[in-house]
């Protein structure tokens, strides 16, 4: 009986999954970009009415026999260009500029070390790059502001970082290092000073801006 039950389960899973696919077949492509940490590749997804594939890819990094380690892409809002953080160098890691048309290499600028999450200004002026820095002993880390600054934090590991939808405030991520609680940094993007820290749960990581709300 119990077997039974078991594949009637399983055929009215298959049966569910195949008619949910069938419905949200899409009728337009959807496009993303895809980066590959081992291999050095950024890919051009897409996923439409035949299903997905890769449209192109390319490599990316100047070190031929080394690993360049691309770790996080922002695409700028006008869908021109997109900047990826490369996190391995010597030792410091770097930002590349591309055009999306052709996908063109438009520029670098070197940030700290082993820089990961990026993210960029709602006026594309400034791009907010964490250095997650894993080189040697853990050490507190930096927010390299790419063509302004770079911003000390209090603790060590940064890991996400979001800005708010006026450009007046970043908020960065801290996983912190053995019983350090997780922590919030808040970074005001005028004065380029960290206003606000708070602690959250142990090794503070994914970050996301939900909305701005009246102060009551």
């Amino acid at each position: 009986m119990g077997r039974l039950l078991f594949i009637i389960f399983a055929s009215f899973n298959a049966f569910i999954l195949t008619s949910v696919t069938a419905q949200t077949r899409p009728d337009k492509d959807y496009l993303v970009y895809v980066l590959s940490e081992s291999a050095d590749r950024i890919a051009l997804v897409r996923f439409g009415p035949g299903g997905a594939r890769v449209g192109h890819d390319l490599h990316t990094g100047e070190m031929p026999t080394d690993i360049n380690g691309p770790q996080s892409i922002a695409i700028a809002r006008d869908k021109k260009f997109y900047y990826v953080s490369l996190a391995h160098g010597r030792p410091f890691g770097t930002v590349w500029k591309y055009a999306v048309d052709g996908d063109r290499v438009l520029g670098q600028t070197r940030l700290g070390l082993f820089p990961a999450t990026i993210d960029i200004s709602k006026d594309g002026d400034l791009l907010f790059i964490v250095n997650f820095n894993l080189h040697g002993d853990m050490a507190p880390s930096s927010v390299s502001v790419v063509e302004l600054a770079r911003l000390p934090t209090k603790r060590r590991v940064l890991h996400g970082v979001v800005v708010s939808p006026d450009d007046a405030y970043a908020f960065v991520t801290v996983e912190g290092v053995g019983a350090e609680p997780g922590t919030v940094e808040i970074i005001d993007l005028a004065a380029m000073k960290t206003v606000a820290t708070l602690d959250v749960g142990q090794q503070a990581s994914g970050i996301d801006f939900l909305k701005v709300e009246p102060a009551p």
